[in-house]
């Protein structure tokens, strides 16, 4: 592949990147056009989850009412045919009071809450055998007291390390080891555990007991993405509202000078006592921003100076069109570009990208406009 030919292709890929679907391809990417991820992955779905209050009573709610009643073990049925009130076995009795030491229920509930969020989750136990996690349990002595622990652990922190690939083996294709890193979700475990696990310690927890689940959250992900960007565009505004200083527009008939007097200050001064920017605009009315039109016209003149004899086109007609053309292109042209995430300078309170945008759109419309210009002049001479 020649020089040339490699920078037009990376030209091409350029611009199907600005504008998806008109370039390369006859169809449109609706994944990169609205921005949503061609893969789903843990660490998204648990961001979803913890910043979305959507995603979150999707999986709290539903926890909630699997876990309404806490569940209890019998030794024997009770089904009322005993007639009288029939007391918990010693058995029932110790098996409760340890399940409640171990908070054995709320941690399997937490386990059930985490396989929502993600494909799965684990259930690892902790027993008091002598044995390091990566070991098989053989034997746990003590009886209810040989269980320590139970740990409820994410998708993000219990991953497959080693697969059993022997293929004479009688758990051939299952798993042989993870891996579990208690520091790889979230951000708050203040001593966070890191060891290799044996199957034998753990409990899978999905819908079939396998690793293949898909979250409940995955189906719903673009939608909870569009309800965020239709919330934050909305929010965004009303910040952008909220932190501009107020702009009073004063009536003709206003008596300014009484205004003054009675606040004891001069005419000049009494708009710095108010703490009030007062002005009129004639542009908001139109709907558009002076600062916007002033850098569309700035780039209209900077086009014309490139010139070397200056017309009334280029020097007057030209840089208004430019003028106009940036006031009323630049705001749609930099939502665009934030709809296909191009990246853009973080918005400060200055309006660099909007300045910028208009600075450009006022040289586009200034060649398009010399462009028609020229056309028209044309057709009159032949005329």
């Amino acid at each position: 592949m020649n020089v040339i030919r490699a920078m037009a292709n990376a030209a091409a890929r350029r611009l199907d990147v600005m504008f998806p679907g008109y370039f390369m391809a006859a169809k449109h990417n609706h994944y990169r056009d609205f921005g949503y991820p061609d893969k789903v992955t843990f660490d998204m779905l648990y961001a979803m989850y913890t910043r979305n209050g959507i995603a979150a009573a999707a999986v709290d709610k539903t926890i909630l009412k699997t876990w309404q009643d806490v569940p209890f073990l019998q030794e024997q049925q009770r089904d009322g045919t005993q007639g009288a009130h029939t007391k918990e076995t010693k058995a029932e009795g110790e098996i409760r009071q340890r399940f409640e030491d171990l908070r054995l229920w709320s941690r399997i509930a937490e386990t059930d809450r985490r396989s929502l969020v993600g494909s799965y989750s684990g259930l690892i136990l902790r027993f008091a055998d002598g044995k390091t996690f990566d070991m098989p349990v053989d034997r746990v002595p003590g009886g209810l007291a040989g269980l320590v622990e139970i740990i409820p652990a994410w998708e993000g922190q219990l991953v497959v390390s080693e697969w059993d690939t022997e293929q004479t083996s009688d758990t051939y294709g299952e798993r042989k080891m993870f891996q579990f890193n208690e520091a790889s979700v979230g951000d708050d475990i203040r001593q966070p555990r890191q060891f290799m696990l044996h199957p034998d310690r753990v409990i899978i927890w999905s819908r079939d007991g396998t690793l293949d689940c898909r979250s409940l959250l995955e189906a719903g992900y673009n939608d909870l993405m569009t309800l965020e960007k239709v919330s934050g565009s909305g929010g965004e505004g009303f910040w952008k509202n909220a932190k501009s200083a107020p702009v009073l527009e004063v009536s003709p008939e206003a008596r300014i000078d009484e205004m003054a007097k009675a606040m004891g200050v001069s005419v000049d001064e009494i708009w710095e006592e108010s703490g009030v920017l007062v002005m009129e605009d004639p542009l908001t009315s139109y709907g558009l921003k002076a600062s916007v039109v002033i850098a569309g016209f700035a780039g209209g003149v900077l086009r014309a100076l490139s010139h070397q004899n200056y017309t009334f086109r280029e020097a007057v007609a030209s840089p208004v069109c430019g003028a106009l053309a940036a006031g009323y292109l630049t705001s749609p042209l930099v939502h665009y570009l934030n709809a296909i995430h191009f990246p853009l300078p973080p918005d400060d309170g200055t309006n660099v990208t909007i300045h910028a945008g208009a600075f450009l759109v006022g040289i586009c419309a200034m060649w398009i406009s010399d462009a028609i210009f020229e056309l028209i002049s044309r057709w009159i001479k032949k005329q």
